[in-house]
């Protein structure tokens, strides 16, 4: 895991998640349906919260949730003098008491070495963090296990659950391909639950470069948003720059925001970002004085690549 950590610092997070992935890959017909509420998710799976304390710090697994795309863990840190932040800072040398470290996850006593996870503070309550773990064979029952340690205390935090899979999902296979100047991709699933959407694609061949990407300037990958049909944009989980040319093959399995009921179809826009290789900055890109990005960089959207894909419930 040490290693895996050290190799994903190559690459920039800039979305809501800090991920610590175990493996890390970038080669990269619907159903009928019912939408719980989230409120209702959440009320179903604070019935199993658990509270362990070690050294006057307490967590609690206040809500877990797993809608069969992934799993979510909100943790709840209580306990005097903790760390206004929920997770240390990469180049924190001092070490405080309370801070969340790198968690290990074992599904029905095993560990996926092909799964991915992160970590983040959670936006709305101060001492909360969310965890969110992704793995393509995790079953509809099992038993978590989760082995959380915590800066300045040598017992792990460990809590054994069981978890079980929502009802209700739209599983969509269009295998719909778009082409444009030598560079296309092929969308091959779209998974979509009451709390997130999944989209799931390949891509190949070199990606196209507008005119304001030449010279000292040069387009990143490819990058793709999902609009629904009133036009709204779906917020994605993770966004992730890599400080290097792009390949010509991808495979992406990427996470957003869920689409509303009334959702009828989405459309699917492919963008680049502009960069600058000599330092690979981004164009656009802002930070505020707390060094949050609040503006990931300037989008080139490649208007021949979009595709339009029908929801069928």
């Amino acid at each position: 895991m040490k290693d895996q950590m050290k190799k994903n610092l190559s690459f920039r997070r800039v979305a809501v998640a800090c991920f610590m992935a175990a493996a890390v890959t970038t080669t990269g017909t619907g159903a009928l349906w019912n939408f719980s509420t989230i409120a209702e998710a959440a009320q179903a799976s604070t019935a199993n919260a658990k509270s362990v304390t070690h050294d006057g710090v307490k967590l609690t697994l206040s809500e877990v949730e797993y809608d069969g795309l992934s799993l979510k863990i909100t943790i709840k840190r209580e306990g005097k003098g903790l760390p206004e932040g929920m997770m240390a800072s990469y180049n924190q040398k001092n070490i405080v008491k309370g801070h969340l470290k790198t968690p290990e996850i074992l599904i029905n006593g095993q560990k996926d070495s092909k799964a991915t996870f992160g970590l983040r503070s959670h936006l709305k309550e101060k001492n909360s963090a969310i965890l969110e773990y992704k793995s393509d064979s995790l079953p509809n029952q099992f038993e978590l296990t989760l082995r959380m340690p915590v800066s300045g205390i040598k017992e792990n935090f460990e809590f054994k659950i069981p978890v079980k899979k929502q009802n209700g999902i739209i599983q969509i296979k269009p295998n719909q391909s778009k082409e444009s100047k030598g560079f296309s991709y092929t969308v091959k699933k779209i998974n979509i639950t009451s709390t997130q959407t999944q989209l799931v694609l390949d891509s190949k061949g070199k990606v196209p470069a507008s005119s304001k990407q030449t010279g000292v300037y040069a387009p990143t990958m490819m990058y793709y948003d999902i609009v629904d049909d009133q036009g709204k944009t779906l917020k994605q989980k993770q966004l992730s720059f890599y400080s290097k040319k792009p390949g010509t093959t991808y495979h992406i399995d990427e996470l957003y925001d869920a689409v509303s009921p009334q959702t009828k179809s989405i459309t699917i826009k492919p963008y680049t970002f502009t960069v600058k290789p000599s330092d690979w900055s981004i164009v656009g890109e802002k930070v505020d004085k707390k060094g949050r990005v609040v503006s990931s960089g300037t989008k080139t959207y490649i208007k021949e690549l979009e595709m339009k894909v029908n929801i069928k419930k």
